[in-house]
């Protein structure tokens, strides 16, 4: 994608993360408020889905490309066909987020495509969701609950954060932080996807994430099953996420 593109869709996603913080001033992004009916929030799950199919068509270098033994238009993929060309590289099923929001907890919006084959393939609820409101908006409004909209939009921070490919964008726009590492450094590594000694997160207002980057054994891939188990010092990032855990730098 241009440079300019890239950069929108980057802005959006900051638009829509604002409009559900400030909802979050009158209705805490609680588990339990989670079931919650949220029509005013609708707009941001189109939005981030929609963003989402377009980054991941975008990843998609052959036009037509093959998907499970069938050629397919890269214009003609579906949500599952992303499923097969994704998840893999990107470790999607494994990526687990820390919302930034008190208890702290953990968002796998991308976890049902583990073990991912044609027979145990697993749709995304929050994916139906958006089909279904994307087809029949007012019989499917009360499937718009929080907990789909908080899933469609940290499953596209995951993308955008997870692709190094975009780390400059990342830097410019204050989400990817080098740490004591000079910029010039990361961003060789992150031009040809080159083995990083050290892991970084990728962090806005609502979701702190590690990157995509290749590493080496020494260093955690991704957080750990149990969010008690982690631990900031084993990846580069801002004071405020430890200060968020409560745990030290």
């Amino acid at each position: 994608m241009e440079e300019y593109i890239v950069d929108q869709v980057f802005a959006w996603y900051e638009r829509i993360e604002r409009e559900i913080l400030d909802f979050s001033e009158r209705v805490p992004l609680t588990i339990e408020n989670e079931t919650l009916k949220t029509p005013r929030l609708i707009s941001c799950l189109m939005d981030a889905c929609g963003i989402l199919d377009s980054v991941f068509r975008e990843r998609i270098a052959d036009d037509p490309v093959q998907v499970n033994g069938k050629t397919k238009a890269k214009k003609d993929c579906t949500i599952k066909d992303y499923a097969f060309l994704h998840s893999s590289s990107l470790d999607l099923p494994n990526t687990r987020s820390v919302m930034l929001v008190s208890p702290p907890r953990y968002r796998c919006p991308f976890a049902p495509w583990k073990n991912l084959s044609e027979e145990t393939y697993i749709p995304l609820s929050w994916w139906q969701t958006y089909n279904s409101l994307k087809h029949d908006l007012l019989s499917n409004i009360q499937e718009g609950t929080l907990g789909n909209v908080l899933d469609a939009l940290c499953a596209l921070h995951q993308v955008l954060a997870r692709s190094p490919s975009l780390i400059p964008i990342l830097m410019r726009r204050g989400w990817f932080t080098p740490g004591g590492f000079e910029v010039g450094y990361i961003l060789r590594f992150a031009a040809d996807n080159g083995l990083v000694k050290q892991k970084f997160i990728v962090m806005t207002r609502l979701f702190a994430v590690p990157d995509g980057f290749k590493s080496t054994g020494e260093y955690p891939k991704q957080f750990p099953e149990r969010i008690e188990e982690l631990m900031p010092r084993d990846f580069i990032h801002r004071p405020q996420f430890a200060e968020f855990l409560g745990k030290g730098i």
